[in-house]
């Protein structure tokens, strides 16, 4: 239970990040557009080839999204485990 809880309130940060790495990709309507549709695949692209024309906050932003999308992975593979060893056995 704690862990579904805990899984609940990264998902939000990724999501608040998520928000935040697009403000950040404003001025590329490209990025932009791919980072709403497949993220994060665009936002790690826009991270490596903009990054000396970033500012500090920018690239903070960037880091701390990325960061919370390898947590929420992690917590995901631990929770669907935990689920899975938890789950009935069915009888064929």
């Amino acid at each position: 239970m704690s862990l579904l809880i805990l899984l609940a309130i990264v998902a939000i940060a990724v999501l608040w990040f998520w928000v935040k790495s697009l403000i950040v990709m404003k001025d590329n309507t490209l990025f932009l557009a791919l980072g709403i549709f497949f993220s994060p695949i665009p936002q790690i692209i826009y991270f490596f080839t903009k990054r000396d024309e970033m500012d500090d906050s920018g690239i903070s932003t960037m880091k701390k999204f990325f960061m919370a999308m390898g947590v929420y992975i992690i917590l995901g593979i631990a929770f669907a485990g935990i689920s899975a060893s938890q789950a009935p056995a069915v009888a064929y």
